[in-house]
């Protein structure tokens, strides 16, 4: 537990006095921090198993979707993915954390600042992440076209049918 005593998880609950505005908005900093800091500690256990399961699914990849012995085109691609979701979620965390306490500041004097400052934030998480997906998966297309067409033509390239990828899976096993 992030309270360092019970008194202080009580005055959160039970604290009737009015408090001036730098008072409350000091104590929203404190509950902010609070809530970071359980996210922060949510997301590294949520990690520790979604790293066991990356690891586990990679190595049933190797062996059952990998079209050719010695490369690991679908393997790479699905870590990285892994990979991109977990700072996903942790960049994504970040940001509706930061973006909550402003809009509970916001609405405690007027519910449409509050809504103004909830669906920028939405935005900025969405297009953040979007964005961040989108640059993975192209630079990912990039690399591996690069690799995998190296020194082929676009007619060469077009002809191969998945029965020629099927055969160079059977003979290379």
């Amino acid at each position: 537990s992030h309270f360092h005593c019970a008194e202080e998880k009580e005055s959160l609950i039970n604290d009737e006095a009015p408090k001036k505005p730098e008072e409350i908005l000091h104590e929203m900093k404190r509950i902010a921090e609070l809530i970071q800091n359980g996210a922060i500690d949510f997301l590294k256990q949520e990690y520790k198993y979604l790293t066991v399961f990356l690891i586990l699914f990679s190595i049933l990849l190797i062996f059952v979707a990998e079209p050719v012995t010695g490369y690991f085109y679908t393997t790479i691609s699905f870590l990285i993915g892994g990979f991109t979701s977990i700072m996903a979620g942790y960049i994504g965390m970040r940001i509706a954390v930061y973006t909550n306490v402003r809009t509970t500041k916001e609405s405690a004097t007027d519910i449409s600042n509050g809504f103004h400052v909830a669906y920028r934030g939405g935005q900025v998480l969405g297009f953040t992440l979007v964005g961040m997906a989108l640059l993975v998966l192209c630079l990912l297309i990039i690399v591996l076209s690069n690799i995998f067409w190296a020194g082929k033509t676009a007619v060469e390239m077009l002809s191969i049918s998945k029965k020629d990828l099927r055969t160079s899976r059977c003979s290379s096993r």
